[in-house]
């Protein structure tokens, strides 16, 4: 053993059996006190002795380091520059900065569900079904003269999906038969989409009044149908029945004035009227009608009010005049006493030969103590069948308007 194992060891058997030395000595006498205390000093000495000799072996192991020359006796190892750092404490845990929350991207929104379009169901086309195209003659409100004879003619297309037969045909269902047949046959076949001309003959019944004829398809097989979304809808026809004009005197207006069909732009006015409506219009008769100024004449005279509101209108349609050269249609109009806001338009229409409706002649009227001698030729008409029609319009608000035709009539020479 070396010394320096030596001196180690004697160092710690002092370290370990000092305490139990003096714990056991606490009871001895002062020799045996004596004793210790010399003990004690030995121990120490070799403890010192052992830490000076450690000392110098860590000098001398310094000196031969390779990398750190021994000190020199006048220079002292310079101290290490002083850079201030602070090395963490690996079991400190350093504060890692938080990150800023990011800013919150907004949640678009859920996309509502366009909704599928429910898928069409295709309806199907009833086997038997008409439509009518149009009212090739007698268009709803045509006028006629009791026990007159005239042709209804329909001009319809099936627009079902089976075709008509040749004993397919119209039937007679309701309101006047006005003397025709029951039934009247197709006569051809008509292949789904095709059109037919299909014509009644008729006779006007007595009048005066209004009367229509409805009628429905039949099949070969006895299947009725019509128009219309359900294709129940009937085919109808609608005419007028004027009163017979005076044989003895035709040409007078105002003497027949019962067989004029008389109406506003929306319906028939009743002949003769309720007095003066200036709400719906009105047609009357007067014996003896006073006129502007005052004026009292001893003619008879039709005084026509127009409907209400701005633009009013009354008509009155007469039955046709077989016109001769010579003839002249005359009269004197005006606006009647005691209507000071009396302001129209006066009219002459005329239709020759169921033909187009035209103006004749016109004229502007108000309450000006003036009125209007009238006296136009007709030879430009003769030997044409000609309806007339006797217009008023209000020009602006018809209340107050009166008009009056004096005697109007057709003036034929001998």
């Amino acid at each position: 053993m070396n010394g320096k194992s030596c001196t180690l060891l004697i160092f710690l058997v002092g370290v370990f059996f000092l305490p139990a030395i003096a714990c056991s000595s606490m009871e001895a006498s002062d020799q045996d006190i004596s004793h210790t205390q010399v003990l004690l000093d030995v121990a120490m000495q070799w403890t010192e002795a052992a830490v000076r000799t450690k000392a110098s072996e860590l000098t001398v192991a310094a000196y031969k380091s390779p990398t750190s020359p021994p000190p020199t006796a006048t220079t002292r190892a310079p101290r290490p520059t002083s850079t201030f750092s602070v090395t963490p404490d690996p079991s400190t845990p350093t504060n890692t900065p938080i990150p800023p929350t990011p800013t919150e991207t907004p949640i678009p929104p859920t996309p509502t569900d366009t909704p599928i379009p429910p898928t069409p169901t295709n309806t199907p086309i009833p086997c038997n079904w008409a439509e009518l195209v149009k009212d090739v003659t007698v268009p709803d409100n045509s006028t006629f003269l009791s026990i007159d004879f005239f042709t209804k003619t329909w001009r319809v297309k099936n627009i079902g999906s089976c075709g008509w037969s040749p004993d397919a045909a119209i039937v007679f269902t309701g309101g006047n038969e006005m003397s025709g047949p029951s039934v009247v046959r197709v006569g051809t076949a008509v292949f789904p989409g095709e059109s037919i001309d299909i014509s009644v003959n008729l006779i006007a019944p007595q009048g005066p009044g209004t009367f229509s004829s409805v009628w429905m398809f039949r099949t070969e097989g006895g299947e009725t149908f019509g128009t219309g979304e359900s294709a129940q809808d009937p085919i109808w026809v609608m005419i007028r029945v004027m009163a017979e004009l005076d044989e003895d005197d035709p040409l007078d207006f105002a003497h027949n004035y019962r067989a004029a069909h008389w109406y506003n732009p929306e319906e028939d006015l009743p002949c003769p009227g309720p007095g003066y409506d200036d709400q719906n219009g009105s047609i009357t008769y007067s014996p003896a009608p006073r006129l502007e100024k005052g004026y009292q004449d001893d003619e008879p005279a039709l005084v026509m009010v127009p409907s209400g509101g701005d633009d009013g209108m009354i008509t009155g349609h007469y039955p046709a005049i077989e016109i001769q050269n010579g003839d002249r249609f005359v009269t004197l109009i005006g606006c009647l006493d005691y209507s000071p806001d009396c302001n129209v338009t006066i009219k002459l229409k005329y239709r020759a030969d169921d033909g187009d409706t035209l103006t004749l002649k016109k004229w502007e009227e108000k309450s000006d103590e003036e009125w209007t001698r009238v006296n136009i030729n007709l030879d430009s008409l003769d030997g044409k069948s000609v309806e007339f029609f006797l217009v008023v319009n209000s020009n602006g608000n018809s209340y107050d308007d009166r008009v009056f035709w004096l005697s109007p009539r057709i003036e034929r020479s001998d």
